[in-house]
Formats: structure tokens, C-alpha cells, sequence
């Protein structure tokens, strides 16, 4: 009597066993077919950055110089992204939605970003989160990054990177420098002229995406601009963005 139960027990054991394994396979296989479609998101996104020239997407380059300081030029480099260079394997899905992120700096929920933005533009400081575990991005380089893809999504595809500066964005597009201009003053304080009276002038910001030589120091003194680029003088046109109306966000 005790062995007929016993054997009714295994079979039922065996039968659960081989139930269990088919409802492994069936559950996971959808999963199974995200990493290997985030592999290849992956290498595609790596391939696309070998062979862009400037490996810096979000990195403008700027020169000013101050009032104090007329001789010398500084170069300063914005908050941004760059390119993460890591063997692990994301774990990032454009199939399905990822949990909701919201921003630390009271920005809200993250935005969407697009499969064509992250394999063009590279990942966005908060699909670095996911994808290597990379602390919140500050506050600037986040609005930098939301300008940048409310851009891109409305169809401006073509800017190379963006700096912020005094509370504005200001986007950067390839062959282009924005440029601003403080006034030559003596050791009393006073603006010098120049012979037609005008005040002298010379080049005390210089900010571009990269790509165009960098004038010299006398170059910068002098205010001589280089040719064959367009020169955007925000001293004559503010282009600069406001981030939290232009975005839509309170502050």
C-alpha cells in the first residue's frame, strides 16, 4: 500500500518537474530577446562612435578672458556627457517602457528617448543610470540634455553639443563659433578708443563644438576673426535659450 503512494508521489513529482521547465522557458524567453536586442543596440551605438570625428558630443570648447585679466586667455569646458567606455552589458529595452525615473533636481519624470537619438547622439545621463550606474548628472548638464533632445525631437538633428552659460543654453552647430567681446581699458579704468573714436575691443569669449582652430593669443587681442566659419556675436543677438520655458518646467 505504502509503495503504491510512494509511486504515485514520484510520478506527480516528475510530472510538476517537467511542467516547471516548460513555464521557465515560455516566461524568460521574452527577456532572453531584450539582452540580445540590447547587445546589438549596443555594438551599433559603439560602431556609430568610432567613427564620428569628435568623440566629445556634449563638450563645447570655451575661451574668455575678463576684465582683471586682458592679457590672458582661459579656456573653460562645460558640463556634459561623454562617451562611457565599459565592457559591461547594458540592460536597457527602447521595446518595452522602463520604470519611470524622475530627475533629483525637481525637473520631474525623464524624457522618453528614442532608439534613432541614442544610437546618433549617444546615451543621455539618465540612460547612463541604467545602463552603467552612473550617479544623477547636476543640474546643468540635465537641462543641456533636455534642450538638446526637445530639439531633436521637434527636428533639429543637426547640432553638435550645447554649453550653458548664465542661466541660457546656448546649442552649438558644426562650423560654428559664438563669440563675445569685452573693451581694452587703461590701468585707469578708462575704455581706449581707436583712432576712429570707436571703442577697442577685443575677444573675451570664444565658444565652438569643436573642430575649429583656435585663434591665437594676439589673435584674441586684436579681435581678428578666422574665415569661412560662421561667427555668431552674442553681444549683437542673444541666441540663448531660457531651458525652464523653453522646456516647459517651473523652477
Amino acid at each position: 500500500m505504502y509503495i503504491k503512494w510512494i509511486v504515485i508521489s514520484l510520478v506527480l513529482l516528475i510530472v510538476l518537474c517537467v511542467a516547471c521547465v516548460f513555464w521557465y522557458r515560455h516566461e524568460t524567453a521574452p527577456y532572453k530577446q531584450e539582452v540580445v536586442e540590447a547587445e546589438e543596440f549596443v555594438r551599433q551605438w559603439k560602431r556609430n562612435q568610432e567613427t564620428k570625428t569628435d568623440s566629445q558630443q556634449k563638450q563645447p570648447e570655451i575661451s574668455e578672458t575678463t576684465k582683471a585679466q586682458e592679457q590672458e586667455i582661459t579656456d573653460e569646458t562645460t558640463d556634459g556627457t561623454t562617451d562611457a567606455e565599459t565592457e559591461r552589458i547594458p540592460s536597457i529595452s527602447f521595446k518595452n517602457p522602463a520604470p519611470v525615473r524622475y530627475s533629483p533636481h525637481g525637473l520631474g519624470p525623464y524624457p522618453e528617448v528614442s532608439k534613432e537619438y541614442f544610437l546618433q547622439k549617444g546615451p543621455t545621463s539618465w540612460q547612463m543610470i541604467d545602463l552603467y550606474g552612473n550617479p544623477p548628472a547636476k543640474l546643468e548638464t540635465e537641462l543641456i540634455e533636455r534642450v538638446l533632445l526637445k530639439l531633436w525631437k521637434d527636428g533639429d538633428t543637426t547640432w553638435k553639443s550645447a554649453g550653458l552659460r548664465n542661466g541660457k543654453v546656448y546649442v552649438l552647430y558644426p562650423n560654428q563659433v559664438h563669440i563675445r567681446y569685452s573693451k581694452v581699458r587703461n590701468l585707469n579704468g578708462k575704455v581706449q578708443k581707436n583712432p576712429d573714436g570707436t571703442p577697442q575691443r577685443y575677444i573675451s569669449m570664444w565658444m565652438t563644438a569643436g573642430g575649429i582652430p583656435k585663434p591665437t593669443q594676439e589673435q584674441f587681442l586684436s579681435g581678428e576673426l578666422p574665415e569661412g566659419v560662421e561667427i555668431i556675436d552674442l553681444d549683437a543677438e542673444d541666441i540663448g535659450i531660457e531651458p525652464y520655458s523653453f522646456l516647459g518646467l517651473e523652477k
